[in-house]
């Protein structure tokens, strides 16, 4: 069966009308015309605390079309990457990084300072720049964050790097955070996927035996990412009250585990909807790790 609508690819978001969040909507388009649909008839990125999702069905729309419905099939475009001398720009100015002074509350300097060069976290004024970086090191993308250095909050919403440095026909395909690091081992060591790339790097700082990746976020883990870890075994470590859309993400691929953390914490799921790891303290002897 052939579908004429689907939600729209990339980073672009709009108003949700249930939450209110103005950058959290990914819209349904007509994949024949690239038009969009009514303008509330999409899925909120906050599946966990929202959860509003309006199908083209549930408009009364029909989104079944014959074969013939599509026009002839376009060379898929490849895939952009960012230039080393970008990347490398942003690799200074530590000192005026808020989310990198926000890392003092959890560890030493010199172990901030192997962080740094683990993630190659990068400075855009006073924001962090989380590089994804895939496994032959070619630089996918980057997202631009805020947060607050007291609390480690994160303020506002992401930007990217193709779109701060105004790189024009920039065709993204997002890897996982982290995913160069798979050159460092070999396929018996495990490796650890959250949902946030604050959570990957203060893990890593905790647990430094085992290589912590990042999704980016709850919709952002498919099989597609997933792909380039296919020989290792993979431990899952999703936010709480997430564990049934990454199992479903995840159908068929023998080397995923998701490991129920909030059990073993104690952590109850009522008042901690959407908490990470990184939300409770560490290191802690009851979190369950994978021997490495």
């Amino acid at each position: 069966m052939n579908y004429k609508f689907s939600l729209e690819k990339g980073s672009r978001k709009y108003f949700c009308p249930k939450c209110g969040d103005k950058h959290s909507l990914t819209r349904y388009i007509d994949t024949h015309t690239g038009k969009y649909l009514g303008d509330f008839i999409g899925r909120c990125d906050h599946e966990i605390s929202c959860k509003y999702h309006k199908s083209p069905k549930q408009a009364g729309i029909d989104n079944v079309s014959p074969r013939s419905y599509y026009p002839a099939a376009q060379e898929k475009k490849k895939t952009s990457f960012i230039s080393f001398d970008l990347f490398n720009s942003t690799l200074k100015f530590f000192s005026k990084n808020n989310f990198i002074k926000g890392l003092l509350s959890h560890f030493k300097p010199d172990i901030i300072n192997t962080l740094i060069e683990r993630y190659y976290i990068g400075t855009i004024n006073d924001k962090v720049i989380f590089w994804q970086i895939d496994e032959k090191l070619r630089i996918r993308t980057g997202k631009i964050m805020s947060y607050d250095p007291l609390t480690l909050k994160r303020q506002g919403k992401p930007n990217w790097a193709h779109k701060h440095f105004k790189l024009n026909d920039f065709t993204l395909r997002q890897c996982l955070f982290g995913l160069h690091l798979i050159n460092e081992v070999d396929p018996r060591t495990p490796i650890c996927i959250v949902e946030a790339e604050k959570t990957a790097i203060i893990m890593s700082g905790y647990y430094p035996e085992v290589k912590w990746m990042a999704a980016g976020a709850l919709q952002h883990l498919n099989k597609e990412k997933l792909s380039p870890l296919v020989k290792h075994k993979v431990y899952l470590y999703p936010d709480i009250c997430a564990e049934k859309t990454w199992a479903k993400k995840t159908i068929g691929l023998s080397n995923i585990n998701i490991v129920d953390w909030a059990s073993a914490l104690k952590v109850e799921a009522k008042g901690h909807e959407s908490a990470d790891l990184a939300d409770f303290p560490h290191p802690n002897k009851r979190m369950p790790m994978p021997e490495a």
